[in-house]
């Protein structure tokens, strides 16, 4: 999948949409297993993310996931005028 573009570690949906004070979604879905958890490039990823002002959320379920975007999507929008965020 590298020779497609993919990106190691990278979460597996991006909501490029900015809400509240984040930049944007990265949604990493996980089994329900015991196994199933990140690995160290996916945690590093995630570290990069959020220090760029966005939001990642681990979901384990379609639910989870409907969830989280939901509420992501509910905060207020944001607007970005020369640097400076703005309340929408």
């Amino acid at each position: 999948m590298k020779a497609e573009g993919m990106t190691a570690g990278a979460a597996d949906l991006l909501l490029l949409v900015p809400r509240g004070k984040y930049g944007s979604l990265g949604l990493e879905f996980k089994t329900q297993g015991k196994g199933s958890r990140q690995s160290a490039v996916q945690r590093r990823w995630q570290e990069s993310f959020e220090a760029a002002g966005n939001k990642y959320v681990v979901v384990r379920t379609l639910e989870d996931a409907i969830a989280a975007a939901n509420q992501y999507m509910n905060q207020d929008k944001q607007i970005y005028h020369n640097g400076i965020n703005e309340t929408d």
